[in-house]
């Protein structure tokens, strides 16, 4: 069966550029409403990169405290300027209630011995299943060289204990497969929205995305389908979520956060926050950016 939708949650800040947890509440309610099988904290779309350690522990401790265990909450611990961030980061989501760590490599140039080496820390200081963020543009864990899907496994599975899964960013279904074919009981959540319903047919256990930050509702019902075995309705699923993704990523929105952000509030009625200050991109204010993008999303979206 396919399952585990989860949401890249977005992180709230206000307008000085401050945590704002009086957001968190509504916005964890508002993804289970629409049937999130988990929650991944501080990725690409919460904007981790863009926050100190001690305001990713704050907003880390409050969801976990709102979502109370009723799904999984993962929580990424990259993107730090040095590797005793992570550690200690992973550390406190350990202390915190996380169900997950997870982590980018090092850096593009790292070997798999010293990306290993580095989930090994992880791993020990959190004390709970990590999951390996595989991202396409982070030198497949091997500094750009190839690497044979089982001897990256292997190498892992002996280096890092609690070594779980991947959420895996790419496109390259044939490398997930050969990955789930080897260790079957590995755990792999594909990170391109746009070709989610392909990864499922490669294998895949679920997914995690930005685009579920708008389309929750609408992804779980493309995974009913999926496990229907109602594959052209998936498809059609798919194709229209993409439409969305699109329209997200049009030029004139200005990056993917800003219109997610504004879809939560026009759409949804659910305050997301500001985005960061740090963030290279700015809020989607042009009325006209905004009205194209809320044409395409209600012709799109599937509501229940």
């Amino acid at each position: 069966m396919y399952g585990r939708n989860f949401v890249a949650f977005l992180t709230a800040f206000t307008k000085d550029g401050e945590v704002d947890l009086s957001k968190c509440e509504q916005m964890v309610e508002f993804y289970l409403s629409q049937h999130a099988d988990g929650f991944y904290l501080h990725g690409w779309t919460g904007e981790g990169w863009c926050m100190t350690p001690e305001m990713r522990k704050v907003w880390m401790k409050r969801t976990i405290e709102v979502v109370n265990h009723r799904v999984p909450v993962f929580v990424s611990v990259g993107y730090g300027k040095t590797e005793e961030e992570g550690i200690e980061l992973a550390r406190y989501a350990g202390q915190a209630g996380a169900d997950a760590v997870s982590s980018i490599a090092i850096r593009p140039d790292a070997k798999i011995e010293e990306n290993a080496a580095y989930f090994r820390r992880i791993s020990e200081a959190a004390g709970i299943p990590f999951y390996v963020y595989w991202h396409m543009s982070e030198g497949n864990l091997n500094g750009g060289e190839r690497l044979d899907a089982e001897e990256m496994l292997e190498i892992l599975k002996r280096e890092v204990p609690t070594f779980t899964g991947f959420k895996y960013t790419d496109s390259n279904f044939y490398y997930m497969q050969r990955i789930k074919q080897y260790m079957p009981e590995l755990v792999i959540l594909t990170g391109v929205d746009q070709m989610c319903a392909a990864g499922h047919l490669m294998g895949s256990d679920g997914s995690i995305g930005a685009l579920q930050a708008v389309t929750c509702g609408h992804f779980h019902e493309m995974l009913n389908a999926m496990n229907a075995g109602e594959m052209d309705r998936a498809f059609e699923l798919q194709l229209r979520a993409n439409n969305i993704y699109a329209a997200l990523d049009a030029r004139e929105v200005g990056g993917l956060i800003p219109g997610i952000k504004y879809i939560m509030r026009a759409y949804y009625g659910v305050d997301a926050g500001y985005l960061s200050p740090l963030s290279p991109n700015s809020e989607l204010t042009d009325s006209g950016a905004r009205e194209r993008l809320m044409k395409t999303f209600r012709e799109n979206i599937f509501c229940e």
